[in-house]
């Protein structure tokens, strides 16, 4: 049968299976495989870019965050990835604008030419739950605009209007429908066919992130000189 939405998936596992009493468990599942498939798929369709105004050291992630591709200030400049235990030696070394507290150190990146704003412009960002800390810190008085691109969780789905089908189940079902599979094994003890349902799930895992890779890379600028000035 052809998998569309929400109902003919639970028809279609129950059916695999050949039981009919089910009902209740295989929405278990289906969000077992979701919570799978939200850490080992990376597709282009989980890409969403978002703005946010930062005006603290501190700004909340979008509810739907998994991971970040990127972060840059609307002018184009990217930030950097960093621990929270770098973030905190910086911040014993510097100041909250990222120059140096102690002669000894070197500031966080040269002083910004005579006439720019943006000595708070941040440069290194870390990720802790759900939110961003930021450094150098933005304030109100100078807050930064922030361009975020990360893939998002993927939507749920259930039996409720609105939420019967995402773009996971319309592109590849099979990835649900082996992913749910595979947690059913636990509730049937010993299964002949979870080898092949574990194959068949990866298969669609690997193959959608294979994908994704090809037209980064194919879609990637030609490699140029690094310009190390963070305000060029």
């Amino acid at each position: 049968m052809k998998i569309t939405d929400y109902s003919t998936l639970v028809e279609a596992i129950a059916g695999e299976l050949m039981r009919n009493d089910l009902a209740d468990t295989i929405p278990i599942w289906i969000g077992m495989a979701e919570s799978q498939i939200n850490r080992e798929l990376r597709a282009l369709d989980m890409v969403k870019k978002c703005r946010t105004l930062a005006e603290s050291r501190e700004i909340t992630l979008p509810t739907d965050w998994l991971e970040g591709r990127r972060i840059q200030t609307e002018d184009g400049h990217r930030l950097l990835v960093a621990s929270l235990d770098e973030l905190s030696d910086m911040r014993h070394r510097h100041d909250e604008r990222g120059l140096a507290a102690d002669p000894g150190y070197a500031p966080v990146y040269s002083l910004p030419p005579e006439g720019t704003t943006g000595c708070n412009r941040p440069r290194y960002y870390a990720v802790e739950g759900t939110w961003l800390e930021l450094f150098p810190n933005p304030t109100p008085e100078a807050p930064i605009t922030l361009e975020m691109t990360y893939y998002a969780r993927l939507p749920a789905i259930s039996d409720q209007e609105g939420e019967t089908s995402n773009w996971l189940l319309r592109k590849d079902p099979s990835v649900y429908f082996y992913g749910a599979l595979l947690h059913s094994a636990p509730y049937l003890l010993d299964d002949s066919r979870l080898t092949m349902w574990a194959r068949l799930y990866q298969g669609g895992v690997d193959t959608l992130n294979a994908q994704a890779q090809v037209a980064e890379i194919s879609g990637s600028p030609v490699n140029r000189r690094r310009n190390d000035n963070f305000w060029g």
